[in-house]
């Protein structure tokens, strides 16, 4: 996710000049149908970034709201980095003990709950971020979010 930022993905329809990719919502489709193919999970979460925090941000704030919101952005990125390495270290374990002559149930069920620890940290922290965010807006401007998301299906 971290390299999906990097490259502009995690705000497609920002402007460069603002960190995003500058692209459309053709494109946005296309490129989510690509991630999906890789990691459905993924997708969803690039996804919501794009259409439930960034976009809507970028369209009714400020530029102080849109930096001080880039701030809280940046901090989650690295909070969830070393989230990241601890999953691609329990994929490679999990790959090893499949691999194994006789398959060891109880590795297995270890590396299962690690990765939903993993996934509900990642949870916490997106949640507290996106309420952060949100309250960087003004009432009126959440509202006129919330009814774009409805209008949406989002």
């Amino acid at each position: 996710i971290t390299r999906l930022g990097e490259l502009g993905l995690m705000g497609m329809m920002i402007p460069e000049d603002w960190g995003g990719a500058g692209a459309d919502h053709l494109s946005l489709a296309l490129v989510m149908e690509e991630i999906a193919a890789g990691d459905a999970g993924v997708s969803t979460a690039v996804n919501m970034q794009n259409c439930v925090v960034t976009k809507p941000v970028y369209d009714w704030g400020t530029d102080d709201q849109k930096q001080r919101i880039q701030t809280i952005v940046d901090e989650s990125v690295q909070q969830l980095y070393p989230l990241r390495e601890k999953h691609h270290l329990h994929h490679a374990q999990l790959l090893d003990a499949v691999s194994q002559d006789s398959i060891d149930r109880a590795e297995i069920e270890r590396l299962r709950k690690a990765e939903i620890a993993i996934a509900d940290a990642a949870s916490d922290w997106m949640v507290d971020a996106a309420l952060d965010m949100f309250e960087v807006l003004t009432p009126e401007q959440r509202a006129e979010m919330v009814q774009h998301m409805r209008q949406r299906h989002l």
